[in-house]
């Protein structure tokens, strides 16, 4: 699987009241199956998939602090139920 996304933030720091935003676009790169168990159930797997910025913010900055926009691997177990 191969997507892009954009992702877009607003913040506000609590000590000062500081508002800010974000926005970047968003590479994901996986795969994963879907094992259906019965007509109604499923269970859907997902490995080695990573996020990573290819445009826009790549930082995001504070007051005093900067958070970066790194590449972001991701796991994940879905469990599903089909009406």
């Amino acid at each position: 699987m191969l997507t892009i996304v954009c992702w877009t933030g607003k913040f506000t720091e609590n000590t000062s009241g500081l508002r800010g935003g974000y926005s970047a676009t968003i590479f994901t790169i996986g795969g994963g199956c879907t094992w259906r168990f019965s007509r109604h159930f499923y269970l859907n797997p997902w490995a080695a998939a990573v996020r990573f910025p290819i445009s826009g913010d790549w930082e995001v900055r504070f007051s005093a602090l900067t958070f970066s926009i790194d590449p972001t691997p991701e796991v994940s177990i879905k469990l599903g139920v089909k009406f």
